[in-house]
């Protein structure tokens, strides 16, 4: 059996998408990701939630810790 825990911190309209979807899922407060996916209580993978902005500021700054290592 599959389940969804979604972090609690999730906009609004997250969790109403999910209902209206028919979508069954837990709400918890997740030290890692957005959404973790279970089948048997076996954690398969998270997803983390990014807009676009939020993915290009988290690439940048990626690479800009790559760049401070290499001096």
């Amino acid at each position: 059996m599959a389940r969804i825990i979604v972090d609690t911190r999730e906009p609004d309209a997250v969790f109403k998408a999910l209902d209206s979807a028919d979508v069954t899922f837990e709400r918890a407060t997740l030290d890692v990701a957005d959404f973790h996916i279970f089948r048997d209580d076996r954690l398969l993978f998270t997803v983390e939630r990014k807009t676009w902005s939020d993915l290009e500021a988290s690439c940048v700054d990626d690479l800009r810790v790559v760049a401070g290592r290499r001096g």
